[in-house]
């Protein structure tokens, strides 16, 4: 399980989103979103045996994260005056969203390698 490269970077989205929690205790829609992002992928690492299902979950984490950059641009800005007056817990909030998100997408990526992988090994048999 941890010999696979998709495995650290699940790990490591998990450890954002975490921070991401901490960071934002104070409002509860994004803490709870952030812990609800930590818990599905922390429960994604565990699904290695079952690669499409890794897969729909990393697809339903890129959308809950997605949703939660969007919440938060909508919510704490106007949308002409996006990044105009940012302060630092905003712009640190932003960047682990981010950071988070490539991190799931390389995972997915390197999923969906590992099963094209399992696929031709079983057509040659």
């Amino acid at each position: 399980m941890w010999q696979r490269i998709q495995t650290l970077f699940l790990f490591l989205a998990v450890i954002t989103s975490i921070i991401e929690f901490l960071i934002f205790k104070n409002n509860i829609f994004i803490a709870a979103t952030a812990g609800i992002i930590s818990i599905l992928t922390f429960f994604t690492i565990f699904l290695y045996k079952n690669r499409k299902m890794q897969i729909r979950f990393c697809i339903a984490i890129i959308i809950l994260i997605i949703c939660l950059f969007a919440f938060f641009i909508i919510v704490f800005y106007n949308v002409s005056e996006i990044f105009i007056s940012l302060q630092q817990k905003e712009i640190i909030n932003l960047l682990f969203l981010v950071i988070s998100l490539i991190f799931i997408i390389f995972a997915k990526k390197f999923i969906k390698k590992d099963e094209k992988k399992v696929r031709s090994w079983e057509r040659i048999r």
